[in-house]
């Protein structure tokens, strides 16, 4: 979830909507995000310059992101427009949340042929489709 950008307060509220289900005995849900201190508004100060890597667990209250109390920092200023970003969240992925399959749920503003994903806390970059595909292939998940 790229939402160092205009859509950091919609990357807040999808988590939530994500935890009312969350991560089950049958399906494991996690995440990348990264928020933006500029443009929020709902996010908390203390996750407001970060970025993280999170199971998404279960809970029915819709103001706060629990699941954000156990996941892993990654550091302020983190590229999510990085193939080797998404290589590594991939990895992380298939290597604490083992299956038999997986789905790739890539969130953030669209920019049609081009790709999308624009990180604007690094210089607008753009994730563009050639590097989306390195970072899934550089994983070595399939």
């Amino acid at each position: 979830m790229v939402g160092d950008n205009n859509l950091t307060d919609a990357a807040w509220a999808d988590l939530n909507e994500m935890e009312t289900v969350g991560t089950t005995d049958s399906v494991a849900v996690v995440a990348a995000v990264e928020f933006s201190d500029t443009f929020s508004q709902e996010v908390p100060a203390n996750y407001r310059t970060g970025a993280y890597r999170l199971e998404v667990g279960a809970d029915d209250d819709t103001t706060d992101v629990s699941s954000l109390a156990d996941a892993t920092e990654l550091g302020t200023s983190h590229n999510m427009s990085d193939p080797d970003t998404l290589a590594a969240f991939l990895t992380w992925a298939a290597e604490n949340y083992p299956a038999k399959n997986f789905a790739l749920v890539m969130w953030n503003h669209g920019a049609a042929y081009r790709g999308g994903f624009t990180d604007q806390g690094v210089d607008n970059a753009l994730l563009d489709l050639e590097e989306i595909v390195r970072g899934i292939r550089d994983s070595g998940v399939h």
